[in-house]
């Protein structure tokens, strides 16, 4: 099936692959050729499309059964991120997660900054 990520700034991925597994807000989604269509919201994680890895921020996946398309504020190859910077990314998230009230934008936003830092890490 055909692939996309997409950015606000560029086409991180065009391609084609047998399967697809999404970080959804519900828990990771596999998608094979023929899976009937929806768009699901993805949380920041790793996106696997065939064999390759990607990071991938908050955003939607449009599903049909022959084509994928993944929009997501940010996006970049599995790996490429300075582990360095994840590292105090990640203590920064889990910072802002602790000192954040539950139900509030700051600790869902402090939340999908940590998720970003753990993909990148991973």
């Amino acid at each position: 099936m055909n692939v996309t990520i997409v950015t606000p700034d560029r086409a991180t991925f065009h391609g084609t692959a047998a399967s697809v597994t999404l970080p959804g807000w519900e828990g990771e989604m596999d998608v094979r050729p023929g899976h009937t269509r929806l768009v699901v919201l993805l949380r920041p994680g790793l996106a696997v499309v065939g064999d390759q890895r990607f990071v991938v921020g908050s955003g939607l996946a449009e599903v049909a059964p022959d084509q994928v398309t993944v929009l997501v504020d940010a996006a970049e190859t599995a790996g490429t991120y300075d582990k360095a910077t994840a590292q105090k990314d990640l203590a920064k998230a889990e910072d802002a997660v602790t000192h954040s009230a539950d139900g509030t934008e700051a600790r869902r936003a402090a939340e999908a900054a940590r998720d970003l830092a753990n993909a990148r890490l991973s």
